[in-house]
């Protein structure tokens, strides 16, 4: 079974998709007709009350007009998107999803955590540790005593790959600190500054959904060549 929404919030329009089966509710948000590429991708499953955000991307295309702006942009689609998603499924109580964000090849939460930052969904989100993995991290990570040298390093906009974080563990005996774990309540969602308008859209016929399966199959056969 698959909906079809346009969510309007201000001059930005996402389209929206969600398909239902026995086991999970899939909620693909902006850009959502290739389901691989969509902007924001929510699962729920079994009814669980816990819901898990997949994935989050910015393209101007994620809005219909295509003109959404790289930060605020991307800031008020999620929260739209996470808004629309706890008013449909009251049985939510949090969202969690595992970090390993990056923006040209940089570790943007790790790099964050150890310049003292808030981390972004932190920042913006009102999102807190998962885990007692993640929150080992962030504890370890305050106590250690970079050098000014490693400071200044950290700080350069081209810091913060794989290998350069791996690096600084192993300097500073941390473990690894890619992919913490993060969550974010539902009261916290339900306090966004976010308004929105629903239009339901209907999809005649099965001939639409061919033609997107079809294109999808072909993109996910050429992504694992």
């Amino acid at each position: 079974m698959e909906e079809y929404f346009e969510i309007t919030n201000g001059e930005y329009i996402f389209d929206c998709i969600i398909e239902l089966d026995e086991e999970y509710i899939e909620i693909y948000f902006g850009n959502s007709k290739m389901r691989s590429k969509s902007c924001v991708h929510i699962t729920i499953k079994n009814n669980n009350e816990t819901a898990t955000l997949e994935g989050l991307k910015y393209e101007t295309k994620c809005d219909l007009n295509g003109k959404l702006e790289n930060g605020i942009g991307t800031i008020k689609m999620l929260k739209t998107a996470l808004r629309f998603v706890f008013d449909k499924y009251k049985f939510l109580k949090a969202i969690d999803y595992h970090d390993k964000a990056q923006k040209d090849r940089i570790n943007i939460t790790p790099k964050s955590l150890l310049l003292g930052l808030q981390p972004w969904y932190v920042k913006h989100f009102e999102a807190r540790p998962n885990n007692s993995s993640t929150e080992r991290i962030i504890n370890k990570i305050k106590k250690i005593n970079l050098s000014e040298e490693d400071k200044n390093i950290i700080s350069k906009k081209s810091w913060g790959t794989d290998e350069e974080i791996d690096y600084l563990c192993y300097k500073y005996g941390l473990k690894c600190i890619i992919g913490t774990s993060w969550k974010i309540d539902k009261a916290n969602i339900m306090n966004y500054d976010v308004s929105y308008e629903i239009r339901k859209v209907q999809k005649g016929g099965g001939k639409l959904k061919k033609i997107i399966r079809k294109a999808e199959r072909s993109y996910y056969s050429t992504m694992h060549l």
